[in-house]
């Protein structure tokens, strides 16, 4: 197909979408971004305080990632010596700003920080995260032990990741609307702040560079995220936070477009960790990765489809030559294909309009079927291009979907160039395939 003709059948027809992860699907990729776990701070593998539960952010990803921050460029703020560098929370003259994103760090303030940390942190764990990070900020600007301004100060940055992750996958309560992207790039600025200000290694500062790196994964801007785990992997070599930081450079190397280089770091990680029995679940993800990784730089499978829920592309990829293509494998009764919705939703309405287009496929008698495709897709407000009724599931195979949901972008000339979860899908790597 052509593509003046293709435009005008996206005018039509309408935009497209893809799929990914969340609760509750027998076959599911793995966790979005920021799942939660309950463990002690002393373990930042976990990513969890000892006074309440943090975020890990693995993913899917989201960290997942949906929206878009300008590429995840993300301004501190004003200091009160000036305005500071996009990123950095540092005056003109390399001093540490006393004021990030309007919240007062230079710890003047009477009261007892460890207490209002506390209050804080219920809070934030009951999801009344406005509440909560007022209450934070509190915290942050007393004076008190650097330990416990370390931990309040992170879980201020805590508070506005999970923020942003909530409102990416529209879970926010009632009243606590807020901008995905905007809760995520103040995360960002404020867990480098914890890492600028409280550079030995507490406990809060590993785990926060690599969370800075998160909160970039979750914008979709990989390529700033694969700086801030680098930083992660190099600064703190005795830290837990080094081998998780290993593989999120994998991942992002992989959605930056260097499959290659995202190769060798898998493989260094099985040579070096591969055998730990404490990484195992880890270590299975890095080999699931590793098979994803040999997919890409083949031309794509053709799809082959009972029928085409919109019929626009009848010769499915052959319609979508010159094109560039996201294809997501979904199950209707898949939970964490679900949750991935509100993203999608997002991104095929930003990415179309640029060109990208948006394809699923799915079984519909698979086991995790459990509502018609259109119905299911009405209901989630989701536009596909179209979609391939993938009966007695064909497909997967040939895409090496062994769980759901599953990505894959195409290239204008046919050619994978990247497999994965859905929450790690790279804007910056899309950005890259429409400029070929």
């Amino acid at each position: 197909m052509n593509r003046p003709s293709l435009r005008i059948l996206l005018t039509l027809t309408g935009f497209a979408l893809l799929l990914a992860p969340g609760t509750g699907c027998q076959d599911s990729e793995e966790p979005a971004p920021g799942a939660r776990v309950t463990a002690d701070r002393t373990d930042p593998t976990t990513g969890t305080a000892t006074t309440g539960t943090a975020t890990t952010g693995d993913a899917a990803t989201g960290d997942a990632a949906t929206g878009d921050a300008a590429t995840g460029d993300a301004a501190t703020g004003t200091a009160t010596t000036g305005t500071a560098a996009t990123g950095t929370a540092t005056t003109g003259d390399g001093a540490l700003a006393a004021v990030v994103h309007g919240f007062e760090l230079s710890a003047t303030s009477p009261g007892d920080p460890a207490k209002t940390l506390e209050q804080g942190l219920s809070l934030q764990k009951q999801g009344k995260y406005k509440q909560a990070i007022d209450v934070l900020a509190t915290a942050v600007a007393m004076r008190g032990p650097d330990k416990v301004r370390a931990e309040a100060l992170f879980e201020l940055a805590e508070t506005h990741f999970r923020q942003g992750k909530d409102a990416q996958s529209e879970k926010l309560d009632p009243g606590e609307e807020a901008d995905a992207d905007a809760a995520l790039t103040v995360a960002a600025d404020l867990f480098e702040e914890v890492v600028r200000r409280y550079p030995e290694e507490m406990d809060s500062t590993p785990l926060a560079a690599y969370m800075t790196g998160s909160s970039y994964l979750l914008l979709g801007d990989q390529r700033t995220a694969l700086e801030k785990y680098t930083g992660c992997y190099e600064r703190f070599p005795n830290s837990s936070q080094r081998p998780r930081s290993m593989v999120r450079r994998g991942v992002c190397f992989a959605g930056t477009g260097n499959p290659a280089k995202a190769r060798e770091i898998y493989r260094q990680y099985l040579d070096t960790y591969g055998t730990d029995a404490k990484l195992a679940g880890t270590t299975k993800k890095v080999r699931k990765y590793l098979r994803e990784i040999e997919f890409v730089g083949r031309k794509a499978p053709p799809l082959h489809a009972e029928r085409w829920l919109k019929g626009v592309i009848p010769r499915g990829l052959k319609d979508l030559q010159g094109e560039v293509v996201v294809l997501t494998f979904f199950m209707t009764g898949c939970g964490h294909c679900k949750n991935e919705m509100p993203k999608i939703r997002r991104d095929v309405e930003r990415w179309t309009s640029h060109g990208v287009i948006f394809i699923g496929c799915s079984d519909p008698e698979h086991r995790d079927a459990k509502t018609p495709i259109d119905v299911y897709l009405n209901e989630h407000r989701i536009d596909f291009f179209d979609v391939a009724i993938d009966t007695g599931s064909r497909n997967q195979k040939p895409y090496h979907v062994r769980s759901f949901p599953a990505s894959v972008i195409i290239g204008r000339k046919g050619i994978v160039r990247w497999r994965g979860h859905y929450a790690f899908l790279s804007h910056n790597l899309l950005e890259m395939l429409l400029a070929e």
